[in-house]
C-alpha cells in the first residue's frame, strides 16, 4: 500500500525529538513522560488521573457539536 507522502515517525523518535526541544509543549510532555514512566516503574501500571480543563472543555464541546449534527441528520433522514 503505498504511503502518498506520508511520513512515520517511530514511538522512540518522538521521545528523542520532545526531550531534545526547548519549546514549553515540548517540556510539558517530558514532565508527563517521566511522571508516567515513574508510576508504570513503581505501580506496574498508569492511571491518568489528572485532566487539564481547557482538554475537557474542548471534548465537552466537541461532544456537544456532534450529537447536535447527529440530530440534524436525523431530522434530514426521517
Amino acid at each position: 500500500m503505498p504511503n502518498f507522502g506520508t511520513t512515520f515517525v517511530t514511538e522512540e523518535a518522538v521521545y528523542n525529538m520532545s526531550f531534545r526541544s526547548n519549546k514549553a509543549e515540548a517540556k510539558l510532555f517530558t514532565k508527563w513522560v517521566t511522571k508516567a514512566l515513574k508510576q508504570i516503574r513503581i505501580h506496574g501500571y498508569y492511571i491518568a488521573t489528572e485532566k487539564d480543563q481547557e482538554w475537557l472543555d474542548i471534548r465537552t464541546e466537541g461532544k456537544k457539536v456532534r450529537k447536535d449534527f447527529t440530530d440534524e441528520i436525523q431530522e434530514f433522514v426521517y
